[in-house]
């Protein structure tokens, strides 16, 4: 997503951010992605692609991190950057008109996105790196545990062990572990037709009594009501 003009409010994987003017923003699939808020002003490009599109091709690193899912990348792009990327949307809508599909041009110009995305995102990282403080870098890291774990990890022991710490130290972050849940249980219940049963054992609770309890607290509702908008 490129943005030109205005603003969008959105969380994304339990993070709260606004995306402005001159930002390119990368969502892989499995992004857990919120819309809280979009100016009227705002102006933008975007484009998906299925994963499928890039079976059999050689992928880039970051194009195979994004394949594999919960990449989100955020940057600010200066004006030469921010031309150049613009030339690669300009490119590659003009080039998916051509008939027949030119499915390998298609490939070859996205694998050369993802190659130029991850120079410009290496050079943030290198930036950002010397500003955090321990604090920031600790949540940052509990954060990117929980976007990979929390379906199946709800310990605090579990998420204590990985980023070295004591239990009592991390207690107070783990109201990010349920939010991180209680999102994955809301999409599966207004866009998929599984039973609450099933979604329950997908979740990994131990049955549907559970999940419906854990559900109801966290968010006043049960599935039922929650799925049919009650």
């Amino acid at each position: 997503l490129f943005m030109h003009a205005g603003c969008i409010r959105v969380r994304a994987n339990l993070i709260e951010l606004t995306l402005k003017p001159h930002q390119l923003i990368v969502a892989s699939p499995g992004t857990i992605l919120q819309v809280i808020e979009i100016s009227k002003d705002c102006e933008l490009e975007m484009f998906a692609f299925t994963n499928g599109l890039m079976e059999g091709w050689q992928k880039e690193v970051l194009l195979q991190t994004f394949l594999q899912g919960r990449l989100y990348v955020q940057l600010d792009l200066p004006e030469k950057e921010e031309k150049r990327i613009a030339a690669f949307f300009e490119l590659l809508w003009d080039i998916v008109h051509d008939k027949p599909f030119p499915r390998d041009m298609v490939r070859s110009l996205i694998s050369a996105l993802f190659h130029q995305i991850n120079i410009y995102r290496m050079r943030e990282i290198s930036e950002e790196s010397g500003r955090l403080t321990r604090q920031e870098e600790v949540f940052n890291r509990f954060l990117s545990l929980v976007n990979k774990y929390a379906i199946h990890e709800r310990s605090v022991v579990f998420y204590a062990d990985r980023l070295y710490l004591t239990p009592r130290y991390l207690s107070t972050l783990m109201d990010w572990v349920n939010e991180a849940v209680v999102q994955e249980a809301k999409l599966l219940l207004r866009h998929s037709d599984k039973l609450v049963y099933q979604i329950a054992d997908e979740l990994n609770f131990p049955n549907a009594s559970f999940f419906c309890k854990y559900f109801r607290r966290l968010t006043g509702k049960t599935p039922h009501e929650y799925r049919h908008g009650k």
